[in-house]
């Protein structure tokens, strides 16, 4: 079995039980100062945003309808709902 440690991911996943419009998170993440730049992406039901962060770093952000009930309760930290680690994983 492959070990969560030896894995690399080059964004950061949003996952949601509803369609969330592309606007909602492009006029999010367009008004931060520090994003010089972004593109937008549709692929299915993914909304991908890559953008150009004022230190010339690139982030791609993705956030993807998910329909899928969770196996355990998600947990609420600093008012955003956290999957379990055996969601995520």
């Amino acid at each position: 079995m492959p070990s969560i440690l030896s894995t690399f991911s080059e964004d950061l996943d949003f996952f949601s039980s509803e369609k969330v419009p592309f606007y909602i998170p492009e006029g999010f993440i367009k008004s931060l100062a520090f994003v010089k730049d972004a593109t937008y992406t549709k692929l299915f039901d993914k909304n991908i945003f890559t953008f150009k962060l004022e230190n010339g770093s690139f982030l791609k952000v993705e956030f993807t309808y998910y329909p899928l009930k969770n196996i355990e309760q998600p947990f609420l930290r600093n008012g955003i709902l956290i999957d379990s680690f055996i969601d995520i994983v």
